[in-house]
């Protein structure tokens, strides 16, 4: 495993996104996982420290018109 701060897995079948930080290289995973649903901001601190907006990810397939 490298030392990547962040893995961002997004999951557009169920409008889930999984947020794994702090790499752990002994034990090759990370630490720490937080999850999100499509809308939510998802935060990413030092080295990028920015939010990624997933208000605009679609879901697949999307959704027949009501």
């Amino acid at each position: 495993m490298s030392e990547v701060p962040f893995h961002l897995l997004v999951d557009p079948n169920d409008g889930t996104i999984e947020l794994c930080s702090h790499p752990d290289p002994r034990k090759l995973r990370y630490r720490t996982t937080d999850r999100f649903q499509f809308g939510d901001a998802v935060e990413l601190s030092a080295p990028f420290s920015f939010a990624v907006d997933t208000s605009q990810f679609k879901l697949y397939p999307p959704e027949p018109p009501r």
